[in-house]
């Protein structure tokens, strides 16, 4: 039985020891951290398999003791642990740990019906049974051996002091039909307590082996293997055995960094050659040096700052570049997708549509949205087609729902179901009477799992489309503000980062202080890699992160090693000049209007054409702005919507261009919808 056990943990933990001595240290390749000559101390715990030999009958005397058989099972070991070197890579290890213990024994018989009072003998089954808890304090001394690196051969002595030992012991018939004659139950000569013989102090040969995997400078994890055998029995009249195999991990702590330089195979060559020119002193020192290389903290600079700068006439690049921001009263559009997306197989609403609670209703307004950006705002439109459609009673709504054409199969209970979660949201916030919202379903193109962008457009078809005669209910929402545009356009930064113990993360933050605060601008972040040259699109900063006064920008530039130490370059500034509205007026400086206007289609799955409801209405605002004077820039992603705009407004001064980088989250449908936008910009001189 006994090699069956080992048989069976061998067989289940073997792959546990391949992995930890296969396995290379969780910390920079050019560090290791292992030294045998220095202390450690730390906590382990184990799952401990018990295999308890016995030769006894009872623990008190009872009527009719039987002879128990051995007995296989588990527990657990918990404890504190203490090493030491004594010379080269021979050690002492010191463990103390509480061990529970808990045993039930139980052997069946048959004893003759008449043994228990009656008058026609049959064989019935009786089960002696011994329950027993014991618990107990280790005290585990053991020599340890080091044969190569982080691996550990344990040899040693275990003493166990038992602090608790209690006992049940009964006898119990095991056909519910019957019961004893002198107690009226199924069960006799029952009695618990104390076990009064056994033994308090029981020795153990106790042997181990372990392997420590670093996960920093002064800490480690160890898998271990321990085996305790048996000299002495747990009863000081009867044989109680106890054999046990832990399997368990430990942490350990060191009082001091270990930094082990690993050299390179040139090195190696090197080494084996002897030097005659250097002398002992000379070979320590170099030691000294690698070693003080490798423990040097990461460093940090920022090297150079440029700028792209649009002129009037040519775009440039200047060395040192003086940021000007530049307020202008403005006017925006911010359109609203006629759609609401759902997750897959989903019918409730998510949770990023902003729904109101009913204390919110009566608060809510329209113009309080003008601080939103884009999508926060479109999350607000089923709030903004509720206020509308109560501000105007007579109005009414199509609703159709869709389910995706690959994993939803154009279900169409599902997508129906889609356009109950909007209308009801419309009943229940907004009192929008049943009779003005229409219900449709219709199906979604199919679509091949292994089409390239299948996944894409099925989140595009899971969704719930809006339409209404009334065009005022879904058309645009327009702001006044202030806005702000930058020159440069684009800063460009180089930098360099120097981390021997291997770069874990850099980051770069542009900031903007005074003597109250400091304001974030801009933070670029990055793991153990960095670009020779990193770009910040500064005209694309949203407009309330944009530096609010003439005082230069502070770059920031930390790197972290994979030891969690941190080298910080110093502060690279760059001028940052201000030119308010008020100023202009105050110093009679030309200045300008800017109005913008967003062209998107009126369906989420067609394409920007001419003859669009929602293009010829946003094509009427931006031409009632038109004279002579104005310059109008017209920006898209695809460039066939920025020409299809440009065409109809018969502009052919106007500036196409195409946006450098998307503005909005390209994995979600609506963010890819409002990239494909076209932006006009009309700029009209004010004199």
């Amino acid at each position: 039985m006994k090699l069956n056990l080992l048989s069976f943990v061998i067989r289940r933990w073997s792959f546990v020891l391949t992995f930890t001595l296969l396995a290379p240290p969780l910390v920079h390749a050019q560090t290791a951290y292992e030294e045998p000559s220095l202390v450690r101390y730390g906590l382990f715990g184990s799952y401990d398999l018990n295999q308890h030999t016995v030769k006894f009958k009872e623990i008190v005397p009872s009527c009719c003791n039987k002879v128990f058989p051995n007995v296989n099972n588990s527990s657990w070991t918990a404890g504190a642990l203490f090493e030491i070197p004594i010379v080269g890579s021979f050690g002492i290890s010191l463990r103390a740990a509480y061990s529970p213990l808990s045993t039930n024994f139980a052997t069946d018989s048959l004893l003759p019906l008449s043994s228990i009072g009656a008058n026609q003998p049959r064989a019935i089954p009786v089960r002696f049974g011994l329950e027993t808890k014991l618990a107990s304090i280790d005290i585990e001394p053991t020599f340890t051996f080091r044969p190569i690196e982080r691996l550990s051969i344990y040899a040693g002595m275990r003493a166990a002091l038992f602090i608790q030992s209690n006992f049940r012991q009964y006898e119990q018939l095991l056909d519910n039909s019957v019961v004893y004659a002198d107690t009226r139950t199924n069960t006799r000569a029952d009695v618990s307590g104390s076990i009064p013989t056994r033994n308090a102090f029981v020795p153990f040969l106790l042997g181990g082996i372990s392997y420590e995997i670093p996960i920093s400078p002064t800490i480690s994890v160890a898998p271990e293997i321990f085996y305790s055998y048996k000299l002495g029995s747990l009863l000081n009249n009867e044989t109680w055995q106890v054999n046990t195999l832990r399997l368990g991990v430990s942490v350990r702590f060191s009082p001091a960094p270990t930094i082990r330089v690993e050299s390179s195979p040139s090195q190696l060559r090197d080494q084996r050659k002897p030097d005659i020119n250097k002398t002992p002193i000379d070979k320590q020192q170099n030691k000294i040096d690698q070693v003080e290389k490798m423990l040097a903290p990461p460093t940090a600079k920022i090297f150079s700052v440029s700028g792209i700068v649009i002129g009037s006439t040519n775009t440039q690049q200047v060395t040192s570049p003086i940021v000007k921001v530049e307020e202008f009263a403005a006017s925006g559009s911010k359109p609203l997708l006629n759609a609401v997306f759902f997750d897959e197989k989903e019918s409730e609403i998510p949770a990023r549509y902003h729904r109101l609670k009913p204390t919110e209703r009566a608060k809510f307004q329209v113009d309080n949205l003008a601080s939103l950006g884009v999508l926060d705002t479109y999350y607000q439109m089923l709030n903004i087609l509720g206020k509308r459609m109560s501000s105007s009673p007579k109005t009414k709504i199509t609703l159709t729902g869709y389910a995706d054409g690959l994993k939803e199969a154009n279900n169409r209970q599902l997508a129906l179901q889609r356009v109950e979660s909007v209308k009801k949201y419309l009943k229940d916030m907004w009192s929008i009477d049943d009779k003005r919202v229409t219900v449709k379903v219709s199906g979604s193109e199919p679509l091949s799992s292994s089409s390239a962008n299948a996944r894409s457009r099925a989140e595009e078809q899971r969704r719930v489309d809006i339409q209404s005669e009334t065009s005022e209910l879904l058309d645009e929402l327009r702001f006044d503000y202030t806005q702000r545009g930058a020159n440069p356009r684009v800063l460009k930064m180089k930098f360099d980062i120097n981390a021997p113990a291997g770069l874990k993360q850099w980051k770069l933050d542009a900031v903007e202080a005074d003597s109250v605060r400091v304001r974030t601008l801009k933070t670029f972040r990055g793991t153990d890699t960095y670009p020779e040259i990193l770009e910040w699109i500064v005209a694309a900063t949203p407009q309330d992160t944009l530096p609010a006064a003439s005082r230069d920008i502070a770059l920031r530039l930390e790197a972290t090693d994979s030891l969690g130490r941190t080298g910080r370059a110093p502060f690279s500034f760059v001028p940052m000049e201000l030119l308010t509205i008020s100023n202009k007026r105050k110093s009679r400086k030309p200045d300008e209007r800017v109005d913008g206007y967003t062209v998107i289609p009126s369906s989420y799955a067609a394409p920007l054409m001419a003859d669009d409801p929602n293009m010829q209405r946003t094509i009427k605002k931006i031409q009632s702005k038109l004279t002579p004077d104005v310059k109008v820039n017209i920006i898209s992603d695809a460039g066939d919507g920025a020409q299809t705009v440009a065409k109809a407004l018969n502009l052919p001064q106007a500036k196409v261009s195409t946006s450098t980088q998307p503005l909005y989250n390209t994995t979600l449908p609506e963010g890819r919808f409002y990239n494909r936008a076209v932006q006009v910009d009309v700029r009209t001189p004010l004199k």
